[in-house]
């Protein structure tokens, strides 16, 4: 997968962390027309949706499944805590408080930025914006496409190849008198 995607007129940043692809949760913030999300910074827009019962609840489940290590014994008190108007829960709390792997944060003007695993990813545009969440959806799923019609073509490129290696390994024996000759009709 190339280093950005472009998703409606939306240049949206990748990397690749844990062998999977995370996707630019700032860049897509950057990217909405809403004018209340054009009036916050990409980096208060993803707190308030932390600090959305239903998205930790969301976070847990989906680092339950992916991470060995998710300390999720410790959700009970960080939602109480965290949950509270005058508590303010960011990335790095969630990464550092919970051992979670779902999401990143990068420092630095270029590159830098929040990244969430493409499931998160998908989830956070839900609550952004369900109209860019199908055009999201669409995008990975040509992604995928792309990739499979890729890794066809390299298996059939793979299988041709491997059969001209037998013919001409055949012919190589044939030819010293190690394998006798096909007759021809």
């Amino acid at each position: 997968m190339s280093n950005q995607i472009e998703i409606k007129g939306i240049v949206i940043n990748l990397q690749r962390f844990n062998d999977s692809d995370y996707v630019s949760l700032t860049d897509i913030v950057k990217g909405q027309e809403d004018e209340i999300v054009s009036k916050e910074t990409p980096t208060h827009i993803i707190r308030y949706w932390l600090k959305n019962l239903n998205t930790l609840e969301f976070l847990e489940e989906w680092e339950a499944v992916h991470n060995a290590n998710f300390k999720r014994v410790q959700m009970p008190p960080f939602k109480l805590k965290y949950l509270k108007n005058n508590k303010t829960l960011t990335v790095k709390t969630w990464i550092k408080e919970l051992d979670a792997i779902g999401m990143i944060s990068k420092s630095g003007r270029y590159g830098g930025g929040i990244f969430a695993h493409k499931d998160i990813a998908l989830n956070f545009c839900y609550w952004l914006n369900p109209k860019f969440q199908v055009w999201f959806i669409k995008k990975f799923q040509q992604l995928a496409e792309q990739a499979h019609e890729a890794e066809n073509f390299y298996l059939n490129k793979v299988f041709d190849d491997s059969l001209e290696i037998n013919r001409f390994s055949k012919q190589m024996l044939q030819d010293r008198g190690e394998l006798p000759k096909e007759e021809e009709e």
